[in-house]
């Protein structure tokens, strides 16, 4: 038996989960191939649609999921807001690393 090569997909938003379905199915499908799947930023978030939930329904598990700072909708809606061209730096507070989980 050979090898499987491993494919990680990272699934960031409900509109991300939509364009990549069919590639998903394709991957955990094919006899070669072994899926690994990443639930992060907002796809995690209900305020965004909780894509994960979609993606669990799916029946893709995650292997992980990175989950966005805690301040990130300030973070998101401050850069909305930035007048364009403005180079007015983001609070140092808004960078915080995420913290990884993953199965296993």
């Amino acid at each position: 038996m050979t090898d499987r090569r491993k494919v990680c997909v990272v699934v960031a938003s409900r509109a991300n989960l939509a364009r990549v379905t069919t590639v998903l199915e394709a991957v955990r499908d094919h006899p070669t191939l072994e899926l690994q799947v990443i639930a992060a930023a907002s796809a995690l978030l209900e305020r965004f649609g909780s894509a994960v939930n979609v993606l669990e329904d799916a029946g893709f598990k995650p292997d992980a999921k990175i989950r966005p700072p805690a301040r990130f909708d300030s973070l998101v809606g401050r850069r909305l807001r930035r007048p364009v061209g403005s180079d007015e730096p983001l609070c140092e507070d808004d960078l915080e690393t995420s913290p990884v989980s993953g199965s296993g």
